[in-house]
């Protein structure tokens, strides 16, 4: 097989069909009619909105805003009640705040309390990003879905896709930036074949350079590095497949 049957072939599993498609869009209306009842101001963020998710693995993140004049303690626990409200079953998880996850129509979702906040440099926690990079990739990404999907699959099957400690791989959001950077998950791999511990990708000004260490600039905010969680050892290995499959194409890497 080439390359490009290849990646047909691959795209016939990880693209969600029809039935999946349904069920997120029932789910997601269900939701906004609850959101809405309640008179919160809400946004959907992350792979679900962006259409970018691997079939198998829908999850709804909305994040709810709130004016950052709150207290944190008051808006973490308006939060979890507004989660707790929306969702058919639910339960308190932890990351930089509480948060709520649960299902609604049997579909996975998150409940995240955040501040509305009117410049990226100026948040009060990590999660307050968010709706911005939502904002600066929602446009860009069109037309580039199944590129993520490639992308995002590669990584999953050879254990590095996922920025928590555990994994210390690539996050959604980085593989969805080197897609609006490089435009489609081969080109990703083409160029990553000469990446380096000391590459830059600076996405918002369109270029790469030499830094002190191997680093993606997060385009809503230039000081922050979108890889810091990847590990070098992840880089490395990750540059090592990508030259092995550029010499020899095959679905064992999916």
């Amino acid at each position: 097989m080439n390359v490009n049957d290849i990646l047909k072939k691959v795209l016939q599993d990880i693209v969600p069909d029809e039935k999946e498609l349904d069920r997120a869009k029932k789910a997601e209306v269900e939701l906004k009619k609850r959101l809405e009842s309640l008179e919160v101001e809400y946004i959907f963020v992350g792979s679900y909105p962006r259409n970018t998710w691997i079939k198998g693995n829908l999850e709804i993140d909305v994040f709810i805003m709130f004016p950052p004049h709150l207290d944190k303690g008051e808006m973490e626990a308006r939060g979890l009640e507004i989660g707790k409200m929306v969702l058919d079953s639910y339960e308190i998880r932890y990351a930089e705040h509480p948060y709520v996850h649960g299902k609604i129509f049997g579909v996975e979702v998150d409940v995240v309390p955040c501040y509305k906040i009117s410049d990226p440099r100026k948040i009060k926690s990590a999660v307050d990003r968010t709706p911005f990079h939502h904002s600066w990739l929602k446009d860009k990404i069109k037309g580039k879905e199944n590129e993520v999907r490639l992308l995002k699959k590669f990584l999953k099957s050879n254990g590095i896709y996922g920025a928590e400690y555990k994994v210390r791989g690539f996050s959604g959001y980085l593989c969805e930036l080197l897609i609006v950077f490089f435009g489609s998950f081969l080109d990703v791999i083409r160029s990553a074949t000469k990446w380096t511990r000391r590459t830059v990708i600076d996405v918002a000004k369109g270029e790469i350079r030499r830094g002190k260490c191997f680093f993606v600039v997060d385009p809503v905010d230039e000081k922050r590095n979108v890889a810091a969680n990847l590990s070098i050892d992840n880089l490395a290995r990750f540059v090592q497949l990508c030259r092995d499959f550029m010499t020899s194409p095959s679905l064992e890497y999916f």
